[in-house]
């Protein structure tokens, strides 16, 4: 059975399949990609935005690691060998960006432990406060930048988005067009004026209003400079756009494999009756949680109705996402006690049955 998007967009996802060609994202496209893991099938990797909470994801990505070498029964094996694109949004752009980093040996120069100290070791430098910049500032954002820069530099180095070890999306705004900016290797390996260092990539991603100032560079092309702002403004959860990305740059691929790492969520029921009374400043942080799981959900949804699981021949899409309790929600807190309660949701997450058995069938599609 056919399992990949030509079988799900059937009726009327024909409909969408036909306005996605006419767009130029279907077929006609050319021969068969040999740049393809597996001939015929696309293995997508997207991850949430969320801040230090960056480092559930991280976990996750480490028990797929650890369980893609037992399979292969050499610990040499790295999450970019077995992915063919990589997205990510915010805190999972800078571990898509991360993973494709290469070494002077050509080979992933990070390994997924490396992720997790990203966040768990040194995510102090990205979110502490610095009291000269927050008075020059007059409160108008929370963190400087510098530490973020300096991290970055230090796990990316000066690399080039064209050199990235796969295929990656990374999503971000710019304030200067007014347009959603989707940054891609394809697109930098044609044309200089779309190839950025990746550090640059990875700030644009991550610089959240209130607590980072837009990331301002220009591209390797010597093109006009702009300013970015954090990915989660137009895709926290960015695995349709991934999707959509794969389909065109994989075109003759008709076997999806999505696996969409979460950072963790809270939902606190609102009260419908008090609502109903609310003004502007009480709806102030309720609205903001809406604005951001209320999308990413919906990503979720449309991603379960595209790619329809088949009993005889497993899952295609799967979704790692753990609940976090009210306390565990902030994306700035980066105090050891805080880290320790993230790191021990994502662990026991791991540990779930339910878990463990979506692990079991995704492990084979990837390998």
């Amino acid at each position: 059975m056919n399992l990949g998007l030509d079988n799900a967009l059937s009726g009327w996802g024909g409909w969408i399949k036909r306005r996605l060609a006419q767009a130029g994202y279907g077929e006609g496209e050319g021969k068969s990609d040999e740049r393809l893991i597996t001939p015929g099938k696309v293995r997508i990797l997207s991850i949430d935005g969320g801040g230090i909470r960056g480092v559930i994801p991280a976990i996750f990505l480490r028990e797929i690691e650890k369980r893609l070498q037992q399979e292969a029964g050499t610990t040499e094996i790295r999450l970019a060998d077995r992915f063919d694109l990589i997205a990510g949004t915010s805190a999972g752009g800078i571990l898509a960006l991360v993973m494709t980093v290469p070494g002077p040996d050509g080979r992933p120069l990070h390994s997924s432990q490396d992720l997790i100290d990203l966040w768990a070791e040194r995510g102090d430098e990205v979110f502490g406060v610095n009291i000269f910049t927050e008075l020059m500032s007059m409160g108008t954002r929370k963190y400087s930048s510098e530490g973020m820069h300096k991290l970055l530099t230090d796990y990316m180095r000066e690399t080039k988005l064209s050199d990235a070890l796969r295929e990656v999306l990374i999503t971000s705004f710019c304030l200067d067009t007014g347009q959603s900016q989707f940054f891609k290797r394809r697109r930098a390996r044609i044309e200089p004026h779309e190839d950025f260092l990746m550090r640059d990539v990875a700030l644009a991603t991550a610089s959240a209003p209130i607590y980072f100032a837009p990331a301002v560079f220009k591209d390797l092309g010597g093109g006009e400079e702009h300013g970015y702002i954090d990915g989660g403004v137009i895709a926290n959860n960015p695995a349709i756009c991934a999707v959509t990305e794969a389909r065109r740059r994989f075109p003759q691929a008709n076997d999806v494999v999505v696996v969409s790492l979460g950072t963790g969520y809270c939902y606190d029921p609102i009260d419908h009756k008090k609502a109903a009374n609310w003004g502007s400043i009480q709806w102030a942080r309720p609205l903001v949680d809406v604005l951001i799981d209320g999308p990413r959900a919906a990503v979720d949804h449309q991603l379960r109705e595209l790619l329809v699981s088949a009993p005889e021949e497993g899952a295609r899409y799967f979704r790692f996402q753990t609940q976090l309790a009210s306390d565990e929600t902030a994306t700035d807190n980066a105090l050891p006690e805080n880290i320790d309660k993230l790191c021990a949701r994502a662990t026991g997450y791991l540990e779930k049955p339910e878990t463990k058995a979506m692990l079991d069938q995704l492990i084979p599609l990837i390998c």
